[in-house]
This record gives structure tokens, sequence and C-alpha cells, in this order.
């Protein structure tokens, strides 16, 4: 073999982790590998806080962490705050993780399944930065319902600057798309979080590829269901 492919073998190699496919759950794994000390747990993506999400239950045990809810859309984010105790360790930013530039967000009407009898619930978890995100799923009988929301965006670390965050936990992102271009503003040498759960499944492969070169020297990979449940090595 020539030299030219023993090193790109080998630089695969290095960069593409080996995924786990064994069923693991998100709930258990927090349990399992976080500590009880205080510490912070970012939610990028929130939704609101309860639907679908692997992480609310055990942030109503650990009453030593402090959570940071990122959530745009109005009527989500309201909902968001319900589901959630008043309580001074949940804190709420009604914004997107972006470059830190205003931008617009698009998500769907809220009355949108009152009005189209059969549409499934996940529909309103598609809000996204990327307006065709919303527009291919089901046909395009979605795009009469579609609205934009103007926001003025903010950088991970100026998230993490206001809050002062400290001792990260885990980094939970769930961005319809834009998972990696928030995940590659993490600095791994002053954040290093147990456990980084994130989407993949509507990255290109050239983002997966990025996401897993940036994150293999330091973290196991796990899959569940559409995410990348990604563990420190210690």
């Amino acid at each position: 073999m020539a030299l030219s492919s023993l090193m790109h073998l080998f630089q695969r190699q290095q960069v593409d982790p080996v995924v786990s496919v064994n069923r693991v759950s998100v709930r258990d794994v927090m349990m399992a590998e976080l500590p009880h000390s205080p510490g912070f747990i970012v939610q990028i993506g929130s939704f609101d806080g309860k639907t679908s999400d692997p992480i609310h239950d055990v942030l109503l045990q650990r009453d030593a962490w402090k959570a940071i809810f990122v959530e745009p859309v109005p009527y989500i984010f309201s909902q968001l705050q319900k589901n959630y105790p008043s309580d001074e360790r949940f804190i709420f930013e009604q914004n997107v993780i972006n470059n830190g530039k205003p931008t617009v967000f698009y998500h769907l009407d809220e009355d949108v399944l009152k009005e189209n009898k059969g549409v499934p619930e996940w529909v309103m978890m598609l809000g996204s930065l990327n307006k065709s995100h919303i527009e291919k799923h089901l046909d395009g009988t979605l795009k009469p319902h579609i609205r934009s929301l103007n926001v003025s965006g903010m950088s991970l670390k100026k998230l993490f600057n206001k809050h002062a965050v400290k001792n990260l936990h885990m980094l939970h992102i769930d961005a319809e798309g834009h998972d990696w271009k928030i995940l590659k503003q993490l600095n791994l040498r002053k954040y290093s979080p147990k456990i980084i759960l994130f989407e993949y499944v509507h990255l290109n492969s050239q983002e997966v590829h990025a996401a897993k070169r940036f994150l293999a020297p330091r973290y196991d990979f796990h899959l569940v269901d559409m995410d990348f449940l990604c563990v420190r090595k210690d």
C-alpha cells in the first residue's frame, strides 16, 4: 500500500471513533456519569422542556445543578417555563445560539395541529434557522403554517459568560441542523463537559465527520436514536 494511502487510513482511524450501537438510556448515563456536585447543564433547543425530553426528570432530581434552557419561540418558551418549578437554579434564555448576530428563526404557528387533523404532534418541534428544513417535511404541507421570528442571536461564549458557567456537567444541543455550528463553538480547553448530547441526523456528512473529529480524542460515542451521546474519557 502506498505511503499516502497508509497515512489517509491512519488519519481516518484517528478522527472516526467507533460509535457504540448498544442501546443506552440518556437518563441512565446521566445518573451514572454525572456528579452530584454543583455544576451546569446547558440545553440548546429546549422546546417545551418536557416533550420527548431525555433530561427533564434528572434535572428535577439533582437539585445541586443549575440548568440553562435556550428556546426562541414565545408560546413554546412560555410552556417551557411552566414545565419547571419556579427556582433560581433554572435559567431561561429566549434566544438562539448562533454567531451572535441578529437573525430570523422559523417555526410553526401554534394552531397548526388544530387546523390540520392528522398532522403528527412532532412537527411542532421543527423550529430552525433554515426555513427549508421545515418545508421539506410532510411533502410541503407545512409551508402555509411557517412563521418567522426576528431574534438577536447569541454566541455560546456569550451565553456562558452571561451566566458565569463553570463546572459544565453536560451540553445538550437539539438545533434542527445547526448542531455542529453550535458545537464547534465549545472551548474544550476551558469547558470539558462529562456528557455532550447532540442531534446528528440533520447534519450533512462533512459536518458529522467534523463533529467526530472535534470530539473523538476526548469522548466515546454512543448512538441514541437520532443523537450522538458522547461521554468524556476519564
